[in-house]
């Protein structure tokens, strides 16, 4: 069969109308039945489907085998295999097990799957079948492989050869009566060899994955061409499939292994010694990580080419972090730092947690900067000392700002969810940092790498890049691959008012169960009888079948709504949610964490205790730490959230329920919508993802909204806030004028003398408050953009426009202003070069540099000395207080409270929404006490997190700027971050903020372990906790701080454990071979067997025993050398 035929062979079958759209059919199928068994009055389908999808299956693998001789287009080669995996998996899946050859099935869509480059489908499938698989030694020893449980495909080999080397020798031995009896012996002869030397060849191809060296594959693939030759002539069948399964899964594996990917390089000992660790680690998981998917390939090529910035746009979960490893991994090899940047607290503590377990096994260090702006103390140290630091945008805007030689070793900066770019305050903030990284003398020496995954496509990312690209040449790495599918469904009345019917689609299939959710009538009431019962019936039965869900809430108030009648329905019996309960150390801290904040009778604790998360962003920080722990490593089977949690945080679902598709009347966004389906589907647990929307009324326009959504191309808008601020500045002024004629509009911006004042005249109310109360907050945005684009440097006003211009010639935002014409284009420019020489006219080099440092309003800095004055010495008074022989820590709560009103009177740090006693909730909050003092919890943690911990921060920044530069009063620095720490942490004691500096995130745990310790350096801490046995503290303090410390030192030396080299020298051997010197440079291995320690070949020969048993689980063998009649055994432990 020649390419020509077989390339159009496979298009046939990958056309979606063939045979009846068979594939289609198979899905629909596959998703409603159970156990090979259709649900009552349900989609019908064809008595034949299950042989004819087979039929199908088989056809269309064998085409693409033979595409991979032919020279077959890549792409249609993946698509043919994706396509008779997919037909298979739809008998297999929900399907009967009893079904005759299940197993051989299931393994032949897992193959398939592997070789369409679907890997963490194939561990999926045969992950969740694991049980109904086949014992028999060729496929279980193709399973092992399939799903990267090398380690059991090590010790179980050699087990398997005994076996059969057993087998043979009693088939040689066996008496022979007839002509019949010498064939069935003949051929069971002949299969036990081929299984032998297929046992071989799969665990030569281990050693050749450990060594990196792909030399022996022509010798592998010769072998198992002679097997596939053999089983063919004598017709067996179904070992047949798995050796020719097994050849070309093994080379196409090879060329997406990072050995192959990652080059070694000439004369680059750094790199090639960072390469070597970084492979020998994925190697070493539970289950090998030795591949590239595909949406990380050309990711891969690029990230160790360092001189150029990338941009990274894959959708969730396709493998964007592994990307960011390898452009880390080339950083550290070079001896450079690396920052992460995260948007989100939550996303930092995950990202901590997912580079230490990568870069530590490496020898590096990685650090987190928790806390608001400023680097205290010890986290200068910290960054010192670490390799790899991760933080806020906030963080490193700081670093730049007030100690911009901190990054001269910073050779990358990471930028997680690099799309956050937008006409927001936090948005525009974020693109201005970016724009000074770029703008840097040493931008060279640096790399920036923007990761995302819902950056849109078109000129408006052709931008994006060209302005991360500093007008390099460079493209975005793209990719719209997921390793699971999605399938949406929605669910509403059916025709008989007897339950809610599910419709799935797939393609033009409509597959439904027409009573998903039964309606239960009694006398005084029916159930489900609202939007939330039925979105808790919903997730109740998915959770019962083994799921986990995650209910999506547009709206925080949707979320503790929710909450509440989980609760009353759970106590009215109509749900029942007690499987969920979690036995993990995450839950015991969370639910310790919740009753300390809410008391054990809150909604949210009574979720908590029935193993469902509730979370939103005004719960109090420590406990959606401690829930994000706990959702990072453990299994939840029901989470309610809004999008703080499900757009914010790493988080995988098997199932996403919408409660609902509309904030205040509102379709959500487009883009929401992508974010937050692309949590459904777990790669290396499900198959496909499942999204579903609730329709309780049976609205038609709700379910052809939900079409829509489902369906849409609506992408991300990706403008520049700078851009976005101007245009509506400019649209304010225009429209305040009485001059209409734009031409002398433009001609007064843009040939203005230096007088032009920004004043709008509003003489005829033609703008609305809210339009003078916007025009005020751009005006500020734009102050802040153009004083840190200009940084720290006094220019002359006359060279102001020069200046604005050279750091705005490469920026997002005059990118985006060329699709208007030159004038429009002029009027821009202009504005903003007016509103720079307006500012510098009206403020000193003084006010510039405290507009500079601490990113307040030119406001804040004019018009508020007397308060200003009046705060310095209340911070002069605490200072007194801390510096004196005995520290009354009443009066140091009450100087800040005092502190606090006077910094709430200044507009720029005043709170939106004060909650009733205020002042008592700071003080019990600066005390280290409950401050959730009634249910008003969203206002309270509102005011602590937004007002407290973060507006008053940023005023003890700028007030601290503002006194080193013109301050009458003499405060030490040291006073300013204590009085920030003592608001960020809600504690005054300083031994307890450096232990919240080193990274315990418990106020009470804090406190419990202050009572003991009286340390303030926190190198003190330090040494304490690295020479302290925590056993023999275990009774003196609670099992969570115990916990906590246990990870503390963890984290301060992940290198506490000694590793021990040593070598067994001269262990003599009982050689079972000729010339055991022929394999004096073959990587040996030992492997117990029956109480005997035998010396094996990478072939799995045993080629010797040791006249000693030697217990092998505490060593890894490093080497085995051979002398005439022993072996010295190199070996490391840790001790």
């Amino acid at each position: 069969m020649n390419k020509e035929l077989i390339e159009e062979l496979i298009k046939n079958h990958l056309k979606p109308e063939f045979r009846g759209r068979l594939i289609d059919r198979g899905l629909s199928r596959s998703m409603i039945w159970d156990n090979g068994i259709l649900p009552e009055n349900s989609s019908d389908f064809s008595d034949e489907l299950t042989y004819d999808l087979l039929s199908y299956g088989y056809s269309l693998l064998s085409l693409a085998i033979k595409s991979i001789d032919n020279d077959v287009n890549e792409t249609l080669k993946n698509q043919a295999f994706e396509k008779a995996a997919t037909a298979l998996m739809t008998v297999i899946y929900n399907g009967s097990t009893n079904y005759s050859k299940y197993s051989f099935h299931t393994l032949m869509c897992a193959g398939a799957y592997h070789l369409a480059h679907f890997s963490a489908k194939s561990y999926s499938l045969l992950n969740r079948v694991e049980e109904h698989l086949s014992n028999n030694i060729l496929e279980k020893s193709l399973s092992l492989l399939l799903t990267r449980d090398f380690d059991r495909l090590l010790d179980i080999i050699p087990v398997w050869k005994f076996d059969l080397k057993n087998d043979l020798d009693s088939l040689v031995n066996k008496d022979i009566h007839n002509e019949l009896d010498e064939t069935s012996v003949h051929l069971t002869y002949l299969n036990s060899v081929l299984v032998n030397r297929y046992l071989e060849v799969i665990y030569e191809y281990l050693d050749l994955l450990k060594v990196g060296n792909s030399s022996r594959l022509e010798s592998i693939n010769k072998i198992l061409n002679e097997n596939i030759s053999i089983s063919l002539k004598y017709n067996f069948i179904e070992d047949w499939w798995i050796y020719r399964i097994t050849l070309y899964l093994l080379n196409d594996l090879w060329d997406r292994t990072y050995h192959n990917i990652l080059p070694i390089e000439k004369n680059n000992p750094e790199w090639n010694g960072y390469r070597t660790k970084f492979i020998e680690h994925l190697m070493n998981k539970d289950n090998a990580e030795i591949d590239l998917w595909p949406s990380q390939i050309e990711g891969a090529n690029r990230a160790i080419y360092d001189l150029e910035n990338l941009v990274i746009s894959l959708p969730t979960s396709a493998g964007k972090t592994r990307i960011a490893e390898l452009c880390i991994l080339r950083a550290l090899s070079k001896k450079k730092k690396v920052i992460f940047i995260t948007p989100l607290r939550a996303l930092s503590i995950q990202t901590e947690i997912t580079l230490m377990n990568t870069f530590t096994y490496l020898g590096n260090t990685v650090s987190s900067l928790y806390g608001g702006m400023s680097l205290y103390g010890y986290q200068r140290e910290q960054f010192s000392d670490s390799d790899i630091l991760i933080g806020t945008p906030e963080k490193l805007d700081f670093l730049i700002k007030h100690d911009p030689e901190l990054l001269n070793d910073v050779g990358l900066i990471i930028m997680d969810e690099g799309h956050m770019i937008g006409p927001a305050e936090r948005e525009v903030k974020f693109e201005v940092l970016i724009q000074c990284l770029l703008n840097r003398e040493d931008s060279d020496s640096r790399r920036i790498v923007c990761l995302s995954a819902i950056l849109p496509s078109g000129q408006e990312l052709d931008n994006f890049v060209s302005w991360i690209s500093y007008d390099r040449q460079g493209q975005a790495i793209t990719s719209s691959w997921r390793p699971t599918d999605l399938r949406f469904g929605i669910i509403y009345p059916n025709n008989s008012d007897t339950g809610f019917r599910l419709d799935y689609v797939i393609g033009a299939q409509k597959p439904f169960i027409p009573n998903f959710i039964p309606k239960i009538v009694n006398n005084r009431s029916k159930y489900p009888n609202s939007q939330q019962e039925l979105c808790l019936s919903i997730a109740e039965k998915f959770v019962h079948d083994g799921q986990n869900v995650l209910i999506y809430c547009p709206m925080q108030k949707s979320v503790n709504a929710l909450a509440k009648k989980l609760v009353q329905m759970t106590r009215s019996r109509k749900l029942d949610f007690k499987n969920l309960n979690i036995d993990s150390e995450y839950f015991h801290n969370a639910v310790r964490v919740a009753d300390e904040l809410f008391g054990s009778n809150h909604y949210i604790v009574e979720c908590l205790k029935l193993g469902i998360v509730v979370h939103h962003g005004k719960l109090p920080k420590e406990y959606r730490t401690a829930l994000e722990l706990l959702i990072k490593n453990c299994k939840v089977g029901l989470i309610i959230s809004s999008p703080t949690l499900a757009q914010g945080l790493n988080l995988q679902v098997n199932v996403v329920l919408f409660q609902s598709i509309y904030r205040m009347r509102d379709t959500i966004p487009q883009t929401e919508f992508k974010n937050v389906i692309g949590r459904a589907g777990r790669s290396f647990v499900d198959l496909q993802g499942i999204v579903l929307y609730a329709n309780y009324d049976n609205s038609s326009y709700k379910a052809q909204t939900w079409e829509k959504l489902t369906k849409g191309e609506e992408q991300l808008p990706l403008v520049s806030g700078l851009k976005d601020i101007v245009l509506n500045l400019l649209i304010t002024l225009i429209k305040s004028q009485t001059e209409k004629d734009i031409e002398k509009i433009y001609e007064h911006i843009v040939n203005s003398s230096f007088k032009f004042d920004f004043s709008l005249d509003n003489s005829k109310n033609q703008l609305s408050e809210k339009e003078l109360e916007k025009w005020s907050e751009r005006l500020n945005l734009l102050d802040y953009s153009i004083i840190n684009l200009v940084g720290d440097k006094d220019f002359d006003i006359l060279e102001l426009a020069e200046q604005i211009d050279i750091a705005l010639q490469h920026s997002l935002f005059y990118k985006q202003i060329q699709e208007y014409s030159t004038d429009e284009q002029l009027m821009f420019k202009k504005f903003v070069q007016k509103r720079a020489e307006y500012l510098w006219n009206k403020t000193t080099e003084s006010t510039r540099k405290q507009l500079y440092l601490s990113g307040v309003s030119f406001d804040t800095i004019e018009n508020h000395d007397p308060i200003i004055e009046e705060i310095f010495e209340i911070i002069k008074n605490i200072e007194s207080i801390l510096t004196g022989s005995n520290i009354d820590k009443d009066k140091i709560i009450l100087n800040i409270n005092e502190l606090a009103d006077k910094l709430f009177s200044i507009n720029e740090f005043s709170p939106n929404d004060l909650p009733e006693k205020h002042a008592d909730i700071l003080t019990n909050w600066l005390s280290g006490k409950k401050y959730l003092m009634n249910d008003d919890i969203d206002k309270i943690v509102g005011f602590i997190e937004n007002d407290v911990s973060y507006k008053l921060v940023w005023a003890l920044e700028f007030l601290k700027s503002r006194h080193n530069i013109c301050a009458k009063t003499e405060i030490e620095v040291e006073t300013f971050d204590y009085i920030s720490q003592a608001l960020e942490y809600g504690l005054i004691d300083k031994c307890a903020m450096t232990l919240m500096q080193l990274g315990i995130g418990s106020r009470l745990q804090v406190q419990e372990l202050t009572d003991y310790l009286d340390f303030i350096d926190p190198k003190h801490v330090i040494k304490w906790l690295s020479e302290l046995n925590l056993d023999d503290i275990q009774n003196q303090f609670s099992t969570g701080l115990i916990n906590s410390l246990r990870k503390l030192r963890t984290k301060i030396n992940p290198f506490d454990k000694k590793k021990i080299i040593t070598t067994l020298t001269e262990e003599p051997v009982i050689w079972l071979i000729d010339d055991p010197e022929s394999y004096m440079f073959s990587n040996l291995k030992l492997i117990n067997i029956n109480l005997e320690t035998f010396i094996l070949s990478n072939k799995a020969e045993a080629i010797g025993k040791l006249k000693e048993f030697i217990e092998l689980s505490s060593m890894k063998i490093l080497h085995i050398y051979i002398e005439d009649s022993t072996v010295d055994i190199k070996y490391e432990y840790f001790e």
